[in-house]
C-alpha cells in the first residue's frame, strides 16, 4: 500500500496475494559485479482514485492495459508468471 501510495498518489485495497517471485529470474548483476536476487509478491488491488504519477522520478507515464496488451510491452521476463497466474484469481468485485 505504501508504495503504490508513494509511486502513484493513490489508496488502494489489497484484495488478496496472487503469489511470491524469486529465483533466477529475479536475480541481477549490477556493473561493479553485484549479484542481488530479489523476492516479490504481487498482489490483486483495487484503486480507490484515479493515479497520477506522483513519484516523477521513477514514474514517468501511467496506464491501463489488458493482460495481453501487457504481453506486448518491454517488461520483466517474470512479469509473465504474474500475469498467468493472475487469470486463476476471482474478482472479487464481480458480484457487486
Amino acid at each position: 500500500m505504501r508504495e503504490v501510495r508513494e509511486e502513484l498518489g493513490v489508496e488502494i485495497e489489497i484484495c488478496t496475494v496472487i503469489d511470491s517471485y524469486g529465483g533466477a529470474s529475479l536475480m541481477n548483476e549490477y556493473p561493479n559485479g553485484d549479484v542481488v536476487s530479489y523476492v516479490t509478491t504481487a498482489y490483486l488491488c483495487q484503486l480507490n482514485e484515479e493515479p497520477t504519477a506522483a513519484e516523477a522520478d521513477e514514474v514517468s507515464e501511467v496506464g491501463w492495459f489488458c493482460r495481453d496488451e501487457i504481453r506486448t510491452l518491454e517488461r520483466f521476463e517474470w512479469i509473465d508468471l504474474v500475469l498467468d497466474d493472475a487469470q486463476y484469481i476471482p474478482d472479487p468485485y464481480s458480484g457487486r
